[in-house]
């Protein structure tokens, strides 16, 4: 804990270091997860956007065919991938959501 409060007070007095530049990267994405596009921030503070604070690419000019995408989400559910279980509940149940993550 203690060297989280020296890296703490290094980045607040302007002596950066790797950890520092780790940490403002960090913060930045702590505190402005939720905040839209960079075009809405203002002031000579705001650091470079990172990728993910870019405007969203256009919509395609044709959508995707849902069934070929239902299909593909199915045939994911239904198959197994060598060393990845499915998560279960508390009462056994299976679900899903490590394929999901495995998709993604």
């Amino acid at each position: 804990m203690l060297k989280d409060v020296e890296v703490g007070v290094r980045f607040a007095t302007g002596r950066r270091t790797p950890e520092c530049t780790h940490a403002t990267g960090a913060w930045f994405k702590l505190v402005s997860r939720n905040l839209g596009p960079v075009a809405c921030c203002r002031g000579n503070g705001v650091p470079p956007a990172p990728p993910s604070r870019n405007p969203i690419p256009p919509t395609p000019a044709s959508p995707p065919d849902f069934n070929t995408v239902r299909l593909d989400i199915y045939s994911l559910l239904t198959k197994s991938v060598n060393g990845l279980t499915s998560d279960s509940t508390s009462d056994g149940t299976l679900y899903k959501c490590a394929l999901f993550v495995y998709a993604a």
